[in-house]
């Protein structure tokens, strides 16, 4: 929530959970939230979600440590502060044998997996074969598992408190209401809102971006200063401290990408292009493109 303008009315378009979750946290920070939802609100989290409370282990395999560890910090924050409607459960990967290289893969996935964990651990995995004394191994023509833990949720009981929390929070709710309209000035169809958006800089280089582009050309620490800013205002960030969410290194590989091609003039320029040429979106006659196309 970093960033955020609190203690204003907010409306937010999308009943799910992550909706609702971030309605609880801006109604908690003091803001008058409403909510509206084309359905039941979290309907579509009951009849559509997975269940699991997963720690990112899917992002493994691709090698993306920090997607891994939010997803560890989510499924944490999740089982803390709903323990009756949220529980770790033992997940059970079959194989045929222990020696195969699709095993050790796996093995070593999860030891890391568990690793990244730390203190937030649900527990170790084990190795479980069929002279281990389990039901498991009925009906199935697999020998060997490998287990590990996760997070799962009662998605029925998850909805009750959260609607729950909703309700002593003063959070107005509107279910069965599709939004037909909204714009950046904070319109929702016959509802005001506050607008929270950072659109001055949006203003600046639609409008005069070549102005723009010779400050910040002639000037580097114009360029951090303009750059940085943003990575403050829009980031979710730690004790409001930049660099505990972002390394100096990654600041500055950001801001030398502009000053060292010279390309923040025309990194700035597409913002007057869309605004002259309504590229915000689809004219009403436009055709769909049907060949697979890459921009």
């Amino acid at each position: 929530m970093a960033g955020t303008l609190l203690n204003k009315k907010i409306g937010i378009i999308g009943g799910g959970v992550t909706g609702v979750i971030t309605a609880i946290f801006l109604a908690k920070s003091g803001c008058n939230v409403t909510i509206f939802e084309k359905k039941e609100l979290l309907s579509e989290t009951s009849s559509r979600t997975t269940k699991l409370l997963h720690g990112g282990i899917r992002y493994l395999e691709s090698f993306q440590i920090k997607e891994v560890k939010n997803g560890l910090n989510d499924r944490y924050w999740w089982l803390k502060n709903f323990p009756n409607s949220t529980k770790k459960i033992e997940i059970l990967i079959p194989f045929k044998s222990f020696f195969s290289t699709q095993f050790i893969k796996y093995f070593i996935g999860i030891k890391f997996y568990q690793l990244l964990s730390f203190k937030k651990s649900l527990g170790k995995g084990r190795l479980l074969s069929k002279k281990t004394k389990s039901n498991i191994f009925i009906n199935t023509n697999y020998k060997n598992f490998l287990t590990f833990f996760d997070g799962a949720m009662d998605d029925k009981s998850l909805s009750r408190k959260l609607k729950d929390e909703l309700s002593m929070l003063e959070v107005d709710v509107y279910e069965n209401y599709e939004v037909c309209n909204f714009n950046k000035a904070g319109q929702v169809d016959k509802f005001n809102f506050d607008q929270i958006t950072q659109e001055g800089y949006r203003t600046q280089q639609a409008t005069k971006p070549q102005t723009l582009s010779y400050s910040m050309i002639d000037s580097p620490v114009g360029t951090a200063a303009w750059i940085l800013e943003k990575f403050h205002g829009w980031s979710d960030l730690k004790a409001g401290n930049i660099e505990k969410t972002f390394s100096k290194d990654e600041l500055i590989s950001n801001i030398m990408i502009y000053i060292i091609t010279e390309s923040f003039n025309t990194a700035t320029w597409i913002y007057f292009g869309r605004r002259k040429e309504g590229g915000r979106s689809f004219p009403q006659n436009f055709k769909k493109i049907k060949v697979p196309t890459a921009i």
